[in-house]
């Protein structure tokens, strides 16, 4: 893409921020923005700012496919923009905010993957990663169920206490009810060794070496869906 076509995306986007457009920031996100990571970073923005919280033009975004947009763009530019993980994370905390459809949406594109991914890759070195993949693990685990079983299950307490500190790290901990968490993984732990015990005992001979790790994961999951 050239550099003129490029700069030419940008201004349609401020011009569609200014004017609510959605229609239009929603085909940029679906066009330029997945050939140059500036723009794919600049209509990210472009969405978190319009979004009104669960109301109309943001249920609008939702609707047009902004949703799955995101996450796309997330994937394409994730490891190599740092601006267009940081404002991706920033857009998803923006549409999950109050608004169930987005939520549901954005639960079954595969969001929690790309946010937790985005911190994981970033976060230790960019505050603005942090800040606004904190953020976006905060909305979307205050927002259903869910999604905290999901975010915990790829990593999301890893990834957020090992990105650097910012006003919504212990925020998106406390809502992702990390102690509870623990303790599930605690007991899972204590059951597993005591089932991968009595099969070593009563079992074949040869047990495979890693059912305690699997049982321990199932049992972990299992306790994890049930605590919620």
């Amino acid at each position: 893409m050239s550099v003129a076509y490029a700069e030419e995306a940008m201004k349609e986007l401020v011009r569609a921020q200014d004017a609510l457009d959605v229609n239009t920031i929603v085909r940029v996100l679906n066009g330029a923005a997945r050939v140059h990571a500036n723009v794919a970073a600049r209509a990210c923005r472009a969405v978190a700012i319009v979004c009104d919280g669960g109301g109309p033009i943001s249920t609008a975004l939702g609707e047009l496919g902004a949703c799955e947009s995101f996450v796309d763009v997330s994937r394409m530019w994730g490891e190599t923009s740092e601006e267009a993980a940081w404002m991706a994370c920033f857009a998803v905390g923006r549409l999950a905010n109050r608004s169930p459809s987005n939520c549901a949406r954005l639960l079954a594109c595969g969001a929690c993957e790309c946010v937790v991914d985005a911190l994981t890759r970033w976060g230790t070195r960019s505050d603005n990663v942090a800040h606004n993949g904190c953020y976006a693990v905060y909305n979307l685990a205050n927002e259903t169920p869910a999604f905290r079983v999901r975010l915990l299950r790829v990593g999301a307490v890893e990834a957020v206490t090992a990105a650097r500190e910012n006003r919504f790290t212990a925020l998106a901990l406390n809502v992702l009810d990390v102690a509870t968490w623990m303790r599930s993984k605690t007991t899972a732990a204590l059951v597993a060794r005591g089932i991968g015990a009595v099969l070593d005992r009563n079992g074949p001979a040869a047990v495979p070496g890693h059912i305690d790790e699997r049982v321990q994961e199932l049992l972990a999951a299992f306790l994890c869906d049930n605590s919620r």
